[in-house]
């Protein structure tokens, strides 16, 4: 068995890990390229004109990169925020990628850098250890990307080399806001004075993605999830995004477009300055709120360039006032409003969802330590949740929660589905059904529901169904299994109807056909389903592989 040989566990999405039996001792990295001194590093990489990674991280967005003229290293800018790919938010909002670029590819590519930079730590710390047959890795996905996420990025990491291949057992899932709650679990006793039977809420506030999740602390410091996690779109780079458009109102849409394409490393020096004079200090009051001005020729002397090139009608303007742009109070409140207000609505669904009954919020991720964020949570609910905090660290508590989910992938006690899960069945079509499914042996494709939607399961639950083959002599049975956000549906291509995967099953040769009767289980034990099968007479197990869809 593979993870009987793990010595090493690695929480990725950020660098923490441990040797294994030390869950005291996860050590989180703080050494990248371009960015000393930082616990995570940015989620870029910069390319050349063959699609070959030159920088990747914070150094990405440093310094003008090398290319073949002049007009080629205008044209080469850092790629960012491609995880959001991943997500069901609306194509419109993704962002863009550069012609020829997939997704997956940047993905790949970003592991595999990630990866490399994990091994050469690992191999200063822990020589003797086998990167490839003893070290486990945890890879963390937000509450809010759907069940073929975790084949997508299975095929990436396998790309990546950070796996062998693509179904190792040496990569295991869970999601951000499960990771943050285990993470809180070594100090919700110490710190927070919770007891068992105690509930807590974890606001996990990114960059791309809010996620939440609500447990309820267990004897043993075990964890219960009590409701669906749920999740949305509206992390910190939505404030960067209203910033922008802002900025966009100043100077014209066409001249600050052509400062993004064509000027890209003096733009981002427009977030960057933004981002640390104004956003990050910002806590909503306005008896502390410092004025920030953005000097246009100092941080973006090619932006007044542009302008005046293109003769647009806001020159007038900036010119009386010295190429500066005030940004006031409260357009920098209205920037993170539209955030925030949302992160709120998704509080208020959790607390319903468990009756209210909350003791603590912990607010975790970079955006989490937001003191305009803490203040609204605080406004708004501390009357009901006696503590309401930011952990220490709360910018890396993912991958530290994800090394100690891979300590003890039994500190999660139960889960609440967050999908209704089944597979499709061959079953007599009858009158009233709709005639255009109507095969020509009288059976029609159904979708036969094994879980629900916001059932609690506990680990290893397993979920049965009986299964019999349609035909003298088959010698396999072929089981698409699907998921759907709904919770009762009859077809398989039904409105937000998904395919997980497909499980095909070895069928004995017998001529009792009482022997072929197959029990069929999709087994609910860490974040990947599992499925698997058996003759239920004869209790003997079944051939089965389970392939992942990514679509």
């Amino acid at each position: 068995m593979a993870l009987s040989k793990v010595k090493v566990v690695v929480g990725i999405g950020g660098i923490a890990f441990a040797y294994k039996g030390d869950v005291r001792q996860i050590e989180v990295n703080d050494k990248w390229p371009g960015r000393l001194g930082h616990l995570k590093t940015n989620t870029a990489i910069l390319y050349d004109e063959d699609w070959k990674v030159l920088k990747w991280g914070a150094a990405a967005y440093l310094g003008r990169p090398r290319a073949r003229d002049a007009e080629s290293r205008r044209q080469l800018k850092p790629v960012d925020l491609f995880k959001l790919h991943l997500g069901d938010n609306m194509p419109g909002e993704k962002p863009q990628l550069p012609p020829g670029l997939d997704f997956k590819k940047a993905i790949s590519d970003y592991l595999a850098e990630l990866w490399q930079c994990t091994k050469e730590i690992l191999e200063k710390r822990w020589p003797a250890v086998s990167m490839d047959e003893e070290v486990l890795k945890v890879l963390t996905i937000p509450a809010e990307f759907n069940e073929n996420t975790k084949a997508v990025m299975r095929n990436c990491a396998a790309n990546a080399k950070v796996i062998d291949h693509v179904d190792s057992p040496l990569l295991e899932f869970t999601t951000e806001p499960e990771a943050a709650a285990i993470d809180c679990l070594a100090k919700v006793e110490d710190h927070y004075n919770l007891e068992p039977g105690d509930s807590f809420l974890i606001v996990d506030c990114g960059g791309g993605t809010i996620d939440l999740t609500t447990h309820t602390l267990l004897h043993g410091k075990r964890l219960s999830e009590i409701t669906e996690r749920t999740g949305c779109f509206f992390g910190s780079t939505h404030i960067d995004r209203a910033f922008s458009i802002f900025l966009t109102s100043k100077v014209s849409i066409a001249a600050f477009r052509e400062l993004k394409d064509n000027y890209y490393y003096q733009y981002q020096q427009v977030i960057r300055n933004f981002c640390e004079k104004a956003k990050i200090p910002f806590n909503g009051d306005e008896d502390d709120f410092e004025p920030y001005s953005l000097d246009i020729d100092r941080t973006c002397p090619a932006l007044k360039t542009i302008m005046k090139q293109m003769n647009v009608p806001e020159v007038e303007q900036l010119e009386e006032d010295k190429w500066t742009i005030d940004v006031e109070f409260e357009d920098i409140k209205n920037f993170f409003d539209q955030s925030i207000n949302q992160i709120l609505e998704e509080i208020k669904k959790q607390l319903a969802s468990s009756n209210g009954q909350i003791s603590a919020i912990f607010l975790v991720g970079g955006f989490g330590e937001s003191p305009y964020l803490v203040k609204r949570v605080r406004e708004e609910f501390s009357s009901n949740v006696p503590t309401i905090a930011v952990p220490a660290q709360p910018i890396i508590a993912i991958a530290r929660g994800a090394v100690a989910y891979g300590l003890d992938m039994r500190v999660v006690q139960t889960r609440v589905l967050k999908w209704t899960y089944g597979i499709e069945v061959s079953c007599p079509w009858q009158a009233g059904d709709p005639v255009h499914r109507k095969g020509r042996d009288g059976l029609q494709q159904t979708f036969q529901r094994l879980a629900k939607r916001g059932t609690q399961v506990e680990v290893d639950e397993d979920f049965v169904i009986d299964l019999k083959p349609t035909h003298e002599g088959q010698t396999e049975m072929h089981f698409p299994i699907y998921y759907t956000s709904k919770e009762n549906s009859k077809y398989c291509d039904d409105l937000e109807m998904r395919r997980l995967g497909l499980l095909t099953i070895d069928l004995p040769t017998t001529a009792d056909e009482t022997e072929r009767t197959v029990e069929f289980r999709l087994i609910f034990g860490q974040m990947e389903l599992k499925a698997a099968a058996k003759i239920k007479k004869t209790d003997k197990t079944c051939h089965a592989v389970f392939k992942l869809s990514e679509y």
